[in-house]
């Protein structure tokens, strides 16, 4: 009956099925847009709650119009929010609108400096600034975020992108090892059926990159 408790399970459910760890995607796509529904039931205008139900449209049922009305309400409702303007950077990201992308992403990390979950700022940092198409920058982000955390395959898939498009190829195919060890059964068309990026150029420019890296 906790609004917050059901969003932070919607959150897991809307991760497990988007980082590959999930063993039945549909039920928990279910499971996360009913817990993220519940939880705006009990307190629709909980700013971290919007923000999740936004994720899980964004992430899972690639509603990214209904993301970017969560985000926007949630802001509304608490613009110190830093995980919404994390998550409105990723919308950004996905959409090619890099600019604003940098920019949400570095308000996010200003509001949350020393945050616990930095390797998941620090991640999507790095796609803001593939977005941007500044590679070496996005390169940084992602070296950064897999310091903390080297589990995180979207940081592992941005940092395979970065090195492609810098034309250190060697170095690209030597992180595929490492997502291909990772998650064995990733593919590029499974990322372009999945990914809500996948009709804008920054998930065009990962696939062509994963291609050349070796993945099918």
């Amino acid at each position: 009956r906790s609004a917050e408790v059901l969003a932070w399970r919607g959150k897991w459910h809307v991760l497990s099925v988007f980082n590959g760890w999930s063993t039945d995607p549909a039920k928990d796509t279910k499971s996360a847009v009913g817990c993220t529904a519940k939880a705006l039931d009990i307190d629709p205008e909980n700013a971290f709650c919007l923000t999740i139900d936004g994720f899980a449209h964004n992430n899972l049922l690639r509603r990214l119009d209904v993301a970017s009305q969560r985000y926007e309400t949630a802001l509304d409702h608490n613009p110190n929010e830093a995980l919404s303007w994390l998550l409105r950077s990723a919308l950004f990201a996905f959409q090619d609108t890099g600019t604003q992308a940098v920019h949400a992403a570095a308000k996010a990390r200003q509001l949350s400096p020393i945050d616990p979950f930095k390797y998941y700022f620090d991640s999507l940092s790095a796609t803001a600034y593939l977005a941007a198409e500044d590679y070496e920058t996005a390169l940084k982000f992602a070296d950064n975020s897999l310091a903390r955390n080297q589990r995180h395959l979207s940081t592992l898939r941005a940092k395979i992108t970065a090195l492609h498009f810098l034309g250190r190829k060697q170095e690209a195919h030597e992180v595929a090892d490492e997502l291909r060890r990772r998650q064995p059964d990733f593919s590029v068309e499974g990322y372009m059926r999945a990914h809500p990026a996948a009709d804008y150029q920054l998930g065009q420019n990962v696939a062509r990159a994963l291609r050349a890296a070796g993945f099918d």
